[in-house]
């Protein structure tokens, strides 16, 4: 079967677009994971303190990985999480 290079360019950008999703749901989903944590760190401020002690919550339970929560700060948390 032979592929023309618009079918594979077609194919490769679905690809790309479906990984995308993956990413920005997995992100959003270790948004959520802290924003369940950090309340119950430090002293329920919701400050930059208890988010970073939340992140390190969240790795040394295995929840998530120290790459992909160093991907969020504490800026981009509030923003997705809808904090002010």
């Amino acid at each position: 079967m032979k592929i023309t290079k618009a079918y594979l360019k077609k194919l490769i950008k679905e690809e790309i677009n479906d990984l995308q999703v993956v990413v920005e749901n997995r992100e959003q989903e270790i948004v959520n994971l802290i924003s369940g944590r950090i309340s119950k760190v430090g002293f329920g401020d919701k400050n930059e303190n208890d988010f970073d002690y939340a992140k390190l919550e969240l790795e040394d339970d295995g929840l998530a990985s120290k790459q992909e929560l160093e991907q969020i700060t504490f800026e981009r948390w509030k923003d997705l999480a809808g904090v002010k």
